[in-house]
């Protein structure tokens, strides 16, 4: 009889023991017996048996909720994983079920079913269960008895047990450490950041004028910014790198728009001008663009694919330009089946979208020309020039400047090897924009989601319409509007988006991943983080420790704590840490990958944490 579980499963599934070999198919039959007498050998071979390549699955009902990793050939696997699962489920067993990892299916060899009524009272059980036959049973219903047994331990604690149940967000430290900060979804790979500084951006763009004040409990009234524009001024004011994820990034769109010019006649540079231009001028400029299959360069397709990303179009410009333009599938893992990896590299994308960049400038005095050393090119004649520009510009700048009080420490302090630099430079820290919003046709929109004014302004050389066939700009519209959040994260949590991009690029863009990215975690002497050479004749530079803050969270009141989450693999995101450390920080071990499951994790921990109510939005939910 179904029973409900409401809680936490706490499931082992910690060994195999004798488990059954697996035999290959005999291919003598399938060929002319006159060459029979030349397969003897051949067919030893085909038909000889091999320790399998076992890996188990765990069921609460009909519905699979854990998988083991696959380990080599081997009649005893010592997989030790650990898993807890979140229930909410109406079911009548857990069933464990072990299978043999083939290039093309996955052979049961052996299944344990475990009736509900013995799980829901709380009881730990531990053991070794024998495996029986996967489906077939005797007639008198008993079960048939299969070779071999695994260890598993078993364990429910009902959700009235939990003591941060319907404790709200507020409550949720309870019982944890001193340095946890409320609200902090525990046992995740990116922990919870203090000292950080949020941005929020309601669409692409804030029109002038316009009515959108929130007034704030403090009695204070907070206007939103433009998204748009802030990533257009970040990336103007990049440095020393600029790393672009996106699901599809157009080269053609501006980010910058004037409401009384059309599109074109705007005396802002488009996306693709812009990035080119900051390699030029010396920054690291890495893009990674989801790779749409159907978006073959052909005139049977079209080119521009089925989804219409611009990935071909994006590629083709950005080639030879310094701009390090990787279009990537979605990678899956070489222990998946054949159909699994084509299906999940044609079908499947990663849908993050973040801009990672270094922001900061001069502390004080008049700002080092950047229009003018933006001209200067960062190899060849024009480099030597521009590194003198730059040294004569920043000997202006200190004689101008003046000097720090003899009685300060800092005046009797002595120089670092970056000294000179360090007094006038204010650290450059990392800003990283992150949310729903993709650089490409169709997303510039304001609150006003304006279907016919703008397209003979700002929407000119933009016009997207995917919902109303025949719909045109020369036939007036209507345009289809666009709504989405965004944000922008400053502080600790900024080197969690970074780290996350550099997994990526040398998980997926592994014939890049020596010469093309930034070292920023190699530590100097000093302990600050070093900045290889960049073509301002700045040989290093200061960037702020990962750790720094934003402000004082005793005294900044805009501190935020932040946490990201994710959903993602070791396929396609290197350096995750193997099975027994990846347990420790809330991985799963998933037949031969490692999976960052953070995202689901959050909902099931503020779903368990929700005192009076629950608001959950998202695109997709399944």
């Amino acid at each position: 009889m179904p029973e409900w579980l409401h809680g936490t499963l706490y499931i082992g599934v910690l060994a195999g023991r004798n488990l059954p070999k697996h035999k290959n198919l005999s291919i003598r039959h399938a060929v002319p017996t006159t060459f029979d007498s030349c397969l003897g050998g051949m067919e030893k071979i085909a038909c000889a048996s091999r320790p399998s390549k076992a890996y188990c699955t765990v069921n609460v009902g009909p519905t699979r909720r854990a998988r083991t990793d696959v380990l080599g050939h081997s009649s005893n696997p010592e997989w030790e994983e650990q898993f807890e699962i979140l229930v909410a489920d109406e079911a009548e067993e857990l069933s464990f079920t072990v299978k043999d990892d083939n290039w093309i299916g996955a052979p049961h060899l052996g299944r344990i079913v475990v009736p509900i009524e013995g799980v829901v009272s709380g009881q730990r059980t531990e053991g070794w269960f024998d495996l029986v036959g996967p489906t077939v049973t005797h007639k008198n219903g008993k079960p048939i008895k299969a070779q071999g047994s695994i260890y598993l331990t078993i364990q429910y604690k009902s959700i009235s047990q939990d003591p941060l149940w319907n404790s709200g967000v507020l409550g949720s430290s309870r019982g944890k450490e001193d340095d946890v900060p409320d609200g902090a979804v525990p046992h995740v790979y990116f922990p919870m950041r203090k000292g950080c500084r949020v941005t929020m951006y309601n669409d692409a763009h804030q029109e002038a004028g316009h009515n959108s004040k929130v007034r704030l409990p403090n009695g204070v009234h907070w206007e939103p910014e433009s998204c748009w524009d802030n990533i257009y001024d970040a990336i103007s004011d990049a440095r020393v790198l600029c790393y672009v994820v996106g699901w599809s990034i157009y080269d053609k769109i501006k980010l910058k728009r004037d409401p009384n010019m059309t599109m074109e006649d705007a005396p802002f540079l488009t996306l693709g001008d812009l990035l080119v231009k900051k390699a030029r001028e010396g920054v690291r400029v890495c893009m990674l663009v989801w790779d749409d299959k159907s978006s073959l360069n052909s005139n049977i397709m079209g080119g521009s694919g089925m989804m219409a990303t611009h990935d071909e179009d994006t590629r083709k410009f950005f080639a030879n330009t310094g701009v390090h333009c990787k279009i990537c599938k979605r990678n899956g893992s070489n222990d998946d089946s054949f159909l699994q990896r084509f299906t999940t590299g044609n079908m499947f994308t990663h849908h993050q979208k973040s801009v990672i960049l270094d922001a900061g400038g001069l502390q004080g005095g008049p700002q080092v020309d950047q229009q003018h050393l933006g001209k200067m090119s960062p190899r060849g004649p024009g480099r030597k020039r521009a590194q003198q520009w730059t040294k004569n510009k920043l000997e202006e700048l200190r004689r101008r400047s003046p000097g720090p009080d003899k009685n300060s420490p800092a005046h009797h302090a002595k120089p670092g090897p970056n000294a000179n630099m360090g007094d006038q430079m204010q650290k450059r820290r990392l800003v990283c924009f992150i949310g729903g919003l993709d650089m490409c046709d169709g997303r510039y929109d304001t609150p006003r989601h304006s279907l016919f004014h703008t397209l003979a302004t700002v929407h000119t050389e933009d016009f997207h319409q995917a919902c109303i066939t025949g719909a045109d700009i020369k036939k007036g519209g209507p345009r289809q509007p666009w709504h989405d959040i965004h944000c922008k994260l400053e502080g600790p949590v900024a080197w969690d988006v970074y780290h996350n991009f550099i997994q990526r690029w040398k998980g997926q863009a592994r014939e890049y991943r020596q010469k093309q990215l930034l070292d920023l975690e190699k530590p100097k002497h000093n302990g600050r983080l070093y900045v290889p050479d960049i073509a301002r004749g700045v040989k290093t530079e200061d960037i702020e420790d990962p750790r720094s803050q934003v402000g004082d969270p005793q005294k900044f009141e805009e501190t935020w704590n932040v946490q990201i989450f994710r959903s993602i693999d070791s396929s396609s995101a290197a350096g995750l840490p193997h099975t027994q450390a990846a347990l420790k920080m809330g991985l799963s071990a998933q037949k031969g990958k490692i999976v960052d499951f953070s995202i689901q994790a959050r909902a099931g921990c503020l779903v368990l944490l929700a005192a009076e109510c629950h608001y959950l939005h998202a695109q997709v939910l399944v």
